[in-house]
């Protein structure tokens, strides 16, 4: 059985920053690699990040799927700081309840795409003066 405070040492040793960008935003991502010659900083999982009076916020900050890696480059970055554990730790959160969303939403795409095909089947059988549901149109009723 492993030790239940290895959760932390785990946290801990995340590569996570935070950084405030030349455009005045504010991300926090986890690094993976950093290409000194390029001045290019690998990071994966970017989130947007906001102060508001009750602490922080996170936000989309790509447009791409969160787990593709981004290229940073370094000359558009004001300031690098590691994120504080507490910090980590509801960044962590974030990614987390992000993926689990995202689990979920594939799910209910899946069961959507089954129940279109077994209307497409049923749309067959009809007699109908459109050949399927998606190409109904008011005026055929």
């Amino acid at each position: 059985m492993s030790d239940p405070l290895d959760i932390f040492d785990n946290i801990e040793e995340t590569e996570v920053h935070t950084y405030h960008l030349t455009d005045g935003s504010y991300i926090i991502a986890e690094e993976v690699d950093f290409e000194e010659e390029n001045n290019v900083i690998y990071i994966v999982l970017p989130a947007r990040l906001e102060r508001t009076s009750y602490g922080f916020k996170f936000g989309i900050y790509t447009i791409g799927d969160i787990d593709d890696v981004t290229e940073l480059n370094t000359r558009a970055i004001v300031t690098r700081t590691e994120a504080p554990f507490a910090l980590k730790v509801d960044y962590l959160r974030y990614i987390i309840a992000n993926k689990l969303r995202k689990d979920k939403l594939e799910e209910e795409l899946d069961a959507m795409e089954e129940e279109s095909k077994l209307y497409d089947a049923f749309d067959s059988i009809v007699d109908k003066p459109y050949k399927n549901r998606l190409d109904w149109k008011p005026e055929n009723n």
